[in-house]
């Protein structure tokens, strides 16, 4: 029996499933810094997004961390919409 059947893990899988991609490899995670200079936008930015649920996070401890494929689904589902010229003024 070796180290890693001890332990109850297979080798290769990771801690946690739902942030493995199906190959098993590990997700890369983003720090909001990280995302908010990618996307030139602020950090506070980045903070909202995830408080409002539109990007998936995951905590460490006290770090929160982005999972780069949600990153890429967010841009791809067209990311965030800024209100029109018309819907701003509108108030």
């Amino acid at each position: 029996m070796n180290a890693a059947s001890r332990r109850g893990r297979v080798r290769g899988s990771c801690a946690v499933p739902c942030l493995c991609s199906t190959a098993g490899v590990v997700d890369a995670l983003l720090t909001p810094a990280e995302i908010a200079e990618r996307w030139h936008v602020r950090r506070a930015r980045v903070y909202q997004l995830i408080r409002d649920r539109a990007l998936p996070s995951v905590y460490l401890g006290r770090s929160v961390r982005v999972p780069q494929t949600a990153v890429e689904a967010f841009i791809a589902a067209g990311g965030w919409k800024r209100p029109a010229a018309d819907e701003e003024h509108a108030a």
